[in-house]
């Protein structure tokens, strides 16, 4: 859940919003998809996905707008690509302390575990 930052800590505000935004499970999963195979259309990355096309649209639009990934129209498809290296690097470093943190995915934070 986000809250809106305070003047003791105004600075994390935008790295909140951008982990705010990568804990969408579908979101993250495209993203993920995007570094690891290369740039893709919508309709490439909802047949390997799964995920709906207008969600899929909806979350491309968001990570676009958040400045990790970039658009190039090609005729009438949209294809998408990861931004920057950088962007490849979070996700694994991402990784690499979940693997440490979690004792081997046995997360049991009451907070994180929330509302569900």
């Amino acid at each position: 859940m986000y809250e809106a930052p305070t003047a003791e800590a105004p600075a994390t505000a935008p790295l909140a919003a951008l982990f705010s935004g990568l804990a969408e499970p579908s979101r993250l999963e495209l993203l993920r998809r995007l570094t690891r195979d290369g740039p893709q259309s919508v309709g490439e990355l909802v047949e390997a996905s799964g995920i709906r096309q207008p969600s899929v649209s909806k979350h491309l639009a968001c990570l676009h707008g958040c400045g990790l990934l970039e658009r190039e129209r090609r005729g009438r498809v949209v294809v998408y690509s990861v931004g920057s290296d950088e962007v490849a690097t979070l996700l694994e470093a991402g990784e690499r302390v979940w693997e440490i943190a979690s004792c081997g995915g046995a997360c049991s934070c009451p907070i994180c575990h929330e509302g569900g």
